[in-house]
């Protein structure tokens, strides 16, 4: 119920502040992995749950679709989609993405950071040793207009 109350709040607060026919975007790459696909990802994620626990575990009410709060928001025309793409990773940049989630936040790691990326730089250098590669990625869209 309060992270019902929050988003409604936050999607009024931009309404407000958005100039006449101006736009809030929305996007997400669904999963903090995407699919897990790849042999790379798979290992990622398992590293991630030793550290963090299951990361596909979702704050309580975020399970519900972005488009209900936004159907119950003063926003009325809203397009949606998905953009598919591959992403080139090395392991210091997958580090660095993982770092930037709130879900593997350095900060939660404190003293242990350096353990985690060691346990992740072995994982993924046990997949490929050259420490590059590929990401499938799906962003979904959803953008949401202001009336003119």
């Amino acid at each position: 119920m309060l992270f019902t109350l929050w988003i409604a709040k936050r999607l009024k607060l931009c309404y407000d502040r958005l100039v006449p026919g101006g736009a809030l975007a929305l996007v997400d790459q669904g999963d903090l992995l995407g699919e897990l696909t790849q042999p790379w990802q798979r290992e990622a994620q398992t590293v991630i749950n030793k550290w963090f626990g299951s990361s596909r575990l979702r704050a309580k009410g975020s399970d519900i679709p972005h488009e209900v709060f936004l159907e119950k928001s003063p926003f009325r025309k809203i397009l949606h989609g998905k953009v598919k793409f591959t992403r080139k990773r090395d392991i210091k940049s997958i580090i660095g993405y993982l770092y930037s989630t709130s879900t593997c936040s350095k900060r939660r790691l404190g003293t242990d950071a350096a353990l985690f990326e060691r346990d992740l730089y072995q994982a993924l250098y046990a997949v490929d040793r050259s420490g590059q590669f590929e990401e499938p990625v799906t962003d979904y869209y959803i953008i949401a207009f202001k009336e003119k």
